[in-house]
């Protein structure tokens, strides 16, 4: 982990979800924007539609992700990711297993044992067993070839890592 405030930040943004998933809540864009930790880093990018609820469309530069899809996380029944997985995992969330696997990778489960910051947004798409999830690498592995430079995830680990040209996200 890199730090216990970073990791306390996201533990308690965790805790909110699981709150409103127990008890129905839909939480509006707005709401989620307010509930992120405002020192988190987040490509560069510029709003091409806006709408009444808060939701952006937006054109991200160039940046890099580390990503798990369902299929390759469930096929992948030991090591690294079920440990991580485990701790974070809850019924009520979708995804919570694909975090667990992630945030893992971050806070330092790689082949370097390097923890690495948190950063914003965290991505899905996708249905079912081809549904995937990624988070941003940070910075220092957005620009051609650096994600090369990236640490590696461990090799009982779903978790892959690559570079991303720029794209369109709602």
């Amino acid at each position: 982990m890199s730090n216990n405030s970073e990791y306390k930040g996201i533990s308690d943004m965790l805790t909110a979800a699981q709150r409103d998933a127990k008890v129905g809540n839909i939480i509006s864009a707005d709401e989620m924007l307010k509930r992120t930790p405002s020192d988190l880093e987040t490509p560069k990018y510029r709003v091409l539609a806006s709408r009444k609820n808060g939701l952006e469309i937006r054109r991200y530069d160039q940046f890099s992700v580390c990503s798990v899809t369902m299929k390759e996380l469930s096929g992948n029944t030991s090591g690294s990711d079920k440990e991580s997985a485990a701790k974070l995992s809850n019924p009520q969330l979708s995804g919570a297993t694909s975090f667990g696997a992630l945030a893992g990778y971050l806070f330092g489960k790689n082949e370097q044992s390097k923890a690495m910051k948190m950063t914003t947004p965290v991505f899905t798409e996708g249905e079912g067993d081809l549904k995937k999830m990624s988070f941003v690498l940070p910075s220092d592995y957005w620009t051609d070839g650096s994600v090369n430079e990236a640490p590696k995830p461990l090799s009982d680990s779903a978790v892959k890592v690559a570079s991303v040209e720029g794209c369109e996200r709602a």
